[in-house]
Order: C-alpha cells, then sequence, then structure tokens
C-alpha cells in the first residue's frame, strides 16, 4: 500500500513538472526537403524533421538555444542551421549517423543563411567577419577552413547554389536598395532584379531554367520568379497567402514546398493552387514550480501625452497566441497601455486620435 502511494505521488509530480504542447502550425518558420523527400522545419526554436507525407515531427535539437533555417546536406546525411547562443548567430551541422551536434563557427561573429553547395564538402553563408558589412564566406566541412567569396559595398545575404553548382545567386542591399545577383560560372556579377522594397530568399528551379524570390510590398510578401531566359523575365509566382521569409524548397522540378499561412504548403509548377502537408510537433516543457508574487513596480511615466491615445495596428502579436490578430486598436490613457479593442472606423481626425469608440479590452 506505501509503494502503490509513493508511485501515485511521484505520478502527480511528474505531470506539475511538465507540460506537453503539441503544435499543428507555426509562425515565420522555414522548411527545406531533402534528397530522400524527407523534411526540415523549424518551430519554437528547434530543429524538426518530418517524413515526406508529413505527420509526426522529431526534435533535432532540445530548445536550449534557439535554432533555425535548417538546410539538409545534398545526400541527406546531415542537417546545417543557424543558432543563437549569447546573442550571436552560428553555424551548427547535426550528423544523423551518430546523432551529434557540431558548432562548425568560431565564435567571434555572427554567421548566418547557411547554403551546402551540391557537392557536399562546403557551407557558403553570410557573415559580418569581414571589413564591408556583411559578405559571403564558404567553409569547408571536412577541414573547417573558411575564405571570403564576395565583398561588395553594403550587405550580401541568403546565397543559393545552381544544382549543378556552378551559379551561385544572392540578395545584395545596399543605400537602400536591394538586387537580385547572379554570379554565373567564370562570370562577372549580373544584377537580375532591383527594388526599393526588400528581396528576400532566392532559391533555383533544379533545371536552372529560372530563379523564385519573395518581394516585399507595402502590405504584403509576394512570391515572383525570373525566368533566366535572353531577355530576362520577371513574374509573379503566387501570390495571396501570408508568406514567411523562406525560399521556396523545390523537391523537383514540377514541384515546390514553402510555408506560408502556418503550414507548410505544396503546389505543382504549373498549377495555379496549393495544397496542405500536415505535421504534429509535440514539445515536453518543464514548468517552473510557483512562487509567491512579487510585488509589482510601478515605473514613473515621463512626458505622457494628455487624454487618451489610439494607435491603430494593422496586425498585432500579443506573444500569446499562434499568430498575429488583425485590425486592433491599443488604447494609451496617461502614458500607459489601458486596453485593447477591435478597430472601428472613425471620421475625421479620430481615425487616429481621440476617444475610442467602442469598448477596450483590459491589457
Amino acid at each position: 500500500m506505501l509503494r502503490l502511494f509513493v508511485l501515485l505521488a511521484m505520478s502527480c509530480a511528474a505531470s506539475v513538472a511538465t507540460a506537453q504542447v503539441t503544435l499543428t502550425k507555426g509562425t515565420n518558420f522555414f522548411v527545406d526537403v531533402a534528397a530522400d523527400g524527407r523534411l526540415a522545419i523549424d518551430l519554437l526554436g528547434r530543429i524538426w524533421e518530418l517524413p515526406a507525407s508529413g505527420g509526426e515531427a522529431r526534435a533535432i535539437t532540445d530548445g536550449k538555444m534557439w535554432a533555425g533555417r535548417p538546410r539538409w546536406a545534398p545526400d541527406a546525411s546531415a542537417i546545417v542551421f543557424q543558432a543563437r547562443a549569447s546573442n550571436q548567430e552560428q553555424l551548427w551541422l547535426y550528423r544523423f549517423a551518430d546523432d551529434s551536434l557540431q558548432n562548425i563557427s568560431d565564435g567571434q561573429f555572427f554567421d548566418h543563411q547557411p547554403a551546402w553547395h551540391p557537392a557536399g564538402d562546403r557551407i557558403t553563408f553570410s557573415s559580418d567577419r569581414g571589413d564591408t558589412g556583411f559578405d559571403l564566406w564558404e567553409l569547408d566541412v571536412a577541414t573547417g577552413l573558411t575564405w571570403r567569396i564576395s565583398g561588395l559595398a553594403g550587405d550580401e545575404t541568403e546565397p543559393a547554389w545552381s544544382s549543378d553548382g556552378r551559379d551561385l545567386v544572392f540578395v545584395h542591399q545596399h543605400a537602400d536598395r536591394w538586387s537580385l545577383v547572379l554570379r554565373r560560372h567564370g562570370q562577372r556579377d549580373r544584377v537580375l532584379e532591383t527594388s526599393r522594397t526588400p528581396l528576400f530568399s532566392p532559391a533555383w528551379r533544379p533545371d536552372g531554367s529560372l530563379i523564385t524570390y519573395l518581394q516585399q510590398d507595402e502590405k504584403s510578401l509576394a512570391i515572383n520568379m525570373v525566368i533566366l531566359s535572353d531577355p530576362l523575365l520577371v513574374r509573379p509566382l503566387i501570390t495571396g497567402e501570408d508568406f514567411f521569409v523562406a525560399p521556396i524548397a523545390w523537391k523537383d522540378r514540377q514541384q515546390m514546398l514553402y510555408p506560408a499561412n502556418g503550414r507548410i504548403r505544396t503546389r505543382l509548377f504549373n498549377s495555379w493552387t496549393s495544397s496542405t502537408i500536415p505535421f504534429r510537433a509535440t514539445v515536453v516543457r518543464e514548468e517552473k514550480p510557483q512562487h509567491a508574487a512579487a510585488p509589482q513596480r510601478q515605473l514613473p511615466v515621463i512626458d505622457a501625452p494628455r487624454g487618451r491615445l489610439v494607435i491603430r495596428t494593422g496586425r498585432l502579436f500579443d506573444g500569446v497566441g499562434g499568430g498575429y490578430h488583425e485590425g486592433l486598436d491599443i488604447v494609451i490613457d496617461g502614458g500607459r497601455i489601458s486596453g485593447v479593442r477591435t478597430a472601428r472606423q472613425a471620421r475625421g481626425d479620430r481615425r487616429r486620435y481621440g476617444k475610442p469608440d467602442g469598448p477596450a479590452r483590459p491589457y
């Protein structure tokens, strides 16, 4: 009887000490596809492996440091990703053969956005280890040696190799202008597209016929493509979805995957519609023991505006839910946030300032 009581007590203690959360959607995550069809995503600061058809995800990292942007090795034997420790981005390598993790950065610089060369022997990434902002560097996986491959004024980021390993495309930002730059083997750099709004996440179609990328306008993101014809043709590819900043993952020359609307989306190149690849990622978290609430410290309000101020937001992330809330107003009284309410159109100057015309939800 005593033994049964002890076991029950241990079971209750375990249930109090841990909490299990299962996710079927994500916010601002990344997806990549391996040569054998398996998927890799990042959720809640962890890297996860998925079967080709989706389903149950297996965590590769433990969440003790934030990790993101997983990229499969060409032979699917490893995943490179970026991880944050001490406010510094570093590159890490996970090897499936021995279930090992290795930091492949030297710890002195901000290294991020890794991409494998198709030969599988080196990794291209963006780093501030030079003297001209973020430049592109390469790392030899076997020896750890690094060398710089770009040094333009401004920042070079998000490298992507063609499937034959001969041509490189990247994003160049300088003086409030973004450019998509192509470096053909043995040729000078060529600007494919330039914009006053941000360009992100270039990716090659496996046959080398075009490059996809994301472009931001005042309201949203869209996936465009540069068809590498003569002359070049720039065309929209996918619009009307809530895209995350991540390159398209090409499974083959027809099927593509991309993260949008909190899901993994897949589409054929010649199709007008996309479908969803479902996933389940279960996180077990240790809950901290409850302590007596500490008294709240009242901070002084400095130069508080008079009356009531209403800030209208396009979308708001409150850190509680799994995504954004659309069309909310933040209500400020006496320099402090007093509530959040559903946005309502008012007339005249009351569209942005003045007394709210609806009840405010306590903050």
